[in-house]
């Protein structure tokens, strides 16, 4: 597309232009750069290639050029009449135009770079639990040592009373003991029986306890 000084009929006026007409160069650059943010489409591609030849006819070759390439990256099928423009600023608008059209076309070959790794999480620590050395140990095994002795003990006084209730029989089979006593004496040791085995019993438990705590306590 061919970019001409003559505006469409139904076109408003481009700010800018009549002032690049009557060479007001300066001016041209001031409303053109002004209005450049309001404008669109038509309006927007003749702005450039205007402000282009403004900064170009006032030696500013190089803004002029800049002004180019924003032309030619908003509209890639812009072109400069060269029945309209020097010939210098429709050779610099031909060498940018090349340039920009060769950097699109190296975009469209370029595979898009791959999505950056997602960050790793690090590890959560585990924590250790560890159990202290408490009492419980000490309690357990104090326990346990008891119950022995209270087996110990129970098992003592069955044994006597047992004993005593044999030797009550002489050699007549009949003994010495009333009923009664030989009653209590016989009721005494099996009570003292029961109470060693569960005495054994709860000494077993508190040692196996024991042992476990004791085993924790040193991890």
């Amino acid at each position: 597309m061919a970019i001409a000084p003559a505006a469409k009929a139904d076109e408003a006026p481009l700010p800018g232009l009549a002032s690049y007409r009557t060479g007001d160069f300066e001016g041209a650059v001031k409303q053109l750069r002004a209005a450049l943010p309001e404008l669109r489409s038509w309006d927007r591609m003749r702005a450039w290639t205007y402000l282009s030849a403004s900064l170009f006819a006032l030696g500013r070759a190089d803004e002029a050029e800049l002004s180019l390439r924003q032309l030619f990256r908003e509209f890639p099928e812009a072109k400069l009449d060269s029945s309209v423009f020097e010939p210098a600023l429709v050779a610099l608008s031909e060498r940018v135009h090349a340039e920009e059209s060769a950097k699109t076309a190296q975009k469209r070959l370029t595979p898009p770079p791959p999505p950056p790794p997602s960050p790793s999480l690090p590890a959560a620590d585990v924590p250790v639990v560890t159990m202290s050395r408490g009492p419980l140990p000490f309690i357990a095994t104090g326990g346990a040592v008891l119950a022995l002795g209270a087996g110990a003990w129970f098992i003592t006084s069955s044994s006597n009373q047992r004993n005593q209730l044999d030797q009550s029989f002489g050699a007549s089979h009949l003994s010495s003991l009333t009923y009664p006593q030989a009653q209590a004496l016989s009721a005494g040791s099996n009570r003292d029986m029961a109470l060693f085995a569960a005495s054994a019993a709860t000494s077993a438990a508190l040692t196996g306890l024991a042992i476990w705590l004791w085993t924790r306590s040193e991890e």
